[in-house]
C-alpha cells in the first residue's frame, strides 16, 4: 500500500509541474515595468530600479491548474506574482499569459497588471 501512495503522489506532483508556465518575459505599461521569470530566480525592472529576486515558493491554484503564484524575495523587496494561462490582449497583439504583481515602492503597496510570453 505504501508503494501505491508514493506512486500516486509522484504522478500528481509531476502533473502540476507539467502545467507550470515556462520561463516568462512579462511587461506592462502606465507605468512601464518588466519582469523575467526563470525557474527559481526573477528580475524586475520598474521606476529606474532593477531588482534580482529569488523565488523560494511556487504554487498552483487548488481549483484552477492554469493559475500559478510565485513568491519573490530580495534583500529589501518582495513581490507576489500571479500568472494565469489566459489570453492577454494588448493594442499590438495577444499574449498567452496574464500577470498581476503585488509589490511596493517607497513603502506604498502597488498592483501592476500586464502580459507575458515564453522566453525562447
Amino acid at each position: 500500500m505504501k508503494h501505491l501512495f508514493a506512486c500516486c503522489v509522484a504522478v500528481a506532483s509531476s502533473a502540476h509541474a507539467q502545467d507550470a508556465p515556462p520561463p516568462l518575459k512579462c511587461g506592462g505599461t502606465e507605468p512601464h515595468w518588466n519582469l523575467d521569470l526563470f525557474g527559481n530566480t526573477a528580475q524586475f525592472r520598474f521606476s529606474d530600479k532593477t531588482v534580482d529576486f529569488d523565488i523560494p515558493q511556487q504554487s498552483v491554484s487548488e481549483n484552477r491548474l492554469d493559475t500559478h503564484v510565485y513568491t519573490l524575495l530580495a534583500a529589501q523587496d518582495t513581490a507576489i506574482v500571479l500568472v494565469e494561462r489566459e489570453t492577454c490582449q494588448t493594442v499590438a497583439e495577444p499574449f498567452p499569459f496574464e500577470v498581476q504583481i503585488l509589490t511596493q515602492r517607497r513603502g506604498l503597496p502597488i498592483l501592476l497588471s500586464g502580459c507575458c510570453v515564453p522566453i525562447k
